[in-house]
């Protein structure tokens, strides 16, 4: 008898458990996209520079159309950055692949620079429409992070390198290379 009650305890102990998941994994999904900030891409990069450049309304709108402008180039690059890389892993399977991994490769050398130098437009376009006290905060906000990526490891896409990894490391080289 008293494996029973056990049982029929344990049984309700785990059903409370499951409800409390559930509850608790549907308040998650749906509060996550309602966070401050979450309504566009870069919001929250627009009210940090209005603050800490303490922009006036004109350069608060010049910025925003910067912003707008910026992230319309930018996700067309990416795009067209992540179809030629699936494009180039696709190759594999392909046995004259070889041909044609070296144009998509400098296809992809040639949006990653791009990219990059539309970041660098951008961030001479904001400087532009600052005054000179701005641009000196301005210049401050853009070596903390530059510091700060520097941290993060290689090429977009690309790992930290290991420590000790490759020649006159401690490490052997990935893949025999």
């Amino acid at each position: 008898m008293d494996s029973i009650t056990r049982n029929k305890r344990l049984r309700w102990v785990v059903m409370l458990l499951v409800v409390m998941n559930v509850v608790l994994l549907t308040v998650m999904w749906v509060g996550y996209n309602k966070g401050p900030g979450r309504d566009k891409p870069g919001n929250g990069g627009d009210r940090f520079l209005e603050r800490k450049l303490e922009l006036r309304p004109e350069q608060t709108e010049e910025l925003k159309a910067l912003r707008q402008d910026h992230f319309e180039k930018l996700e067309t690059l990416k795009r067209e950055f992540h179809q030629s890389r699936k494009e180039l892993h696709e190759l594999w399977k392909d046995e004259q692949g070889a041909a044609g991994a070296k144009g998509l490769a400098e296809k992809i050398g040639r949006l990653q620079a791009d990219i990059e130098l539309e970041i660098f437009t951008h961030f001479s376009d904001i400087r532009e429409i600052c005054d000179d006290k701005q641009k000196k905060v301005f210049d401050s906000i853009i070596e903390e992070v530059l510091k700060g990526g520097q941290r993060r490891g290689g090429p977009q896409g690309m790992p930290p390198p290991r420590q000790g990894q490759g020649p006159g490391g401690n490490l052997p080289p990935r893949n025999g290379r």
